[in-house]
């Protein structure tokens, strides 16, 4: 009986040692990776897309806890690289105290990570409605920066602008819609009908 035992001891002995050799030898290969860079690779910034989401609405709300400006679209899709947006097919209503909402459009949006600009680009089209003293406005362009928290639009491509009757043109434009103030920078051309008197 001692003899097996022994035998049963001995084949115990071994197998805990057998175990206790793998876990070293893991430990030991793990710290060889990690020492190397292979566990660098795992923690690199994706350069793909992580999410997406489809037919979307995210609403901006200001301080006074009123919507100010609303974005939807078909596809939201995430960047982690830089941690910014792109959208497809991206429609903003910017609403303002007593003015109609300002409807924008395009192709295309890229959006970064703090939402404080908003690059529209490919056919895009603005448009605010006429209401008391404002004159109906509409624009085109194939590429518009927004920047949101300024009331700001800029472009540095040629744009085209009705406002009320009156048409202008022209390649690059600040305007700044809390001053109610537009800039237009090169090949500015004009279209003034005459008003007629009543």
């Amino acid at each position: 009986m001692s003899a097996e035992n022994s035998a049963n001891r001995l084949r115990l002995g071994l197998l805990i040692a057998l175990g206790i050799a793998l876990v070293l030898g893991s430990y030991w290969a793990l710290e060889v990776l990690r020492k190397t860079g292979g566990s660098d690779l795992q923690q690199a910034p994706r350069s793909a897309p992580d999410y997406y989401v489809k037919n979307f609405t995210f609403v901006k709300m200001a301080k006074s806890r009123t919507a100010r400006y609303n974005i939807s679209g078909d596809v939201l899709t995430h960047l982690p690289l830089d941690d910014s947006y792109e959208i497809t097919k991206p429609v903003i209503y910017h609403l303002a105290n007593n003015l109609p909402p300002m409807v924008m459009r395009s192709e295309r949006a890229l959006v970064n990570s703090d939402n404080t600009e908003v690059k529209m680009i490919d056919n895009v089209d603005v448009d605010r409605p006429a209401s008391g003293t404002n004159q109906h406005f509409h624009l085109t362009s194939e590429y518009l920066l927004l920047l949101p928290n300024d009331d700001v639009m800029k472009t540095d491509q040629p744009v085209k602008m009705l406002m009320g009757n009156n048409l202008l043109n022209g390649t690059g434009m600040i305007a700044n819609n809390a001053t109610r103030q537009l800039d237009l920078a090169n090949r500015v051309h004009g279209v003034f009908p005459p008003t007629t008197v009543r």
